[in-house]
């Protein structure tokens, strides 16, 4: 038996169903987002959480995510991959960004500046 691999045409490729939900936000139709927000919440908050934890930042980064879409709508761009994707790395990249901004804040807390000549530098309290 010989087995073909075809190319499935790009009508009969899974749609995405996202897609005229973005459109309609692009025109500002708040139920739209209200239904993208029912649609996807759940599965980006537990994305968020498990990059920062379960702190109520999640919270603040899928706020953040869905004003994101609201304001960008017009920036999807569906050859390019599907809305949840879309919203997907919109959360990660907050997220990630989030974490590093912790990162930073703690060592400037756990840094006391002293003065090296001209310079002042940071260094680590014990």
């Amino acid at each position: 038996m010989r087995l073909r691999l075809v190319e499935m045409p790009t009508s009969s490729r899974r749609a995405d169903p996202d897609r005229a939900l973005m459109a309609r936000i692009d025109a500002r139709d708040a139920d739209a987002l209200a239904v993208l927000y029912d649609r996807h919440a759940a599965r980006l908050l537990g994305f968020a959480r498990r990059i920062l934890g379960e702190s109520g930042e999640a919270e603040e980064i899928l706020q953040e995510v869905f004003l994101f879409a609201w304001r960008a709508a017009s920036s999807f761009d569906p050859s390019r991959g599907h809305v949840l994707t879309w919203l997907l790395m919109a959360t990660r990249s907050r997220s990630i960004d989030r974490v590093r901004s912790r990162r930073c804040s703690s060592r400037s807390e756990n840094a006391e500046p002293r003065r090296v000549g001209r310079e002042i530098v940071f260094t680590r309290r014990r």
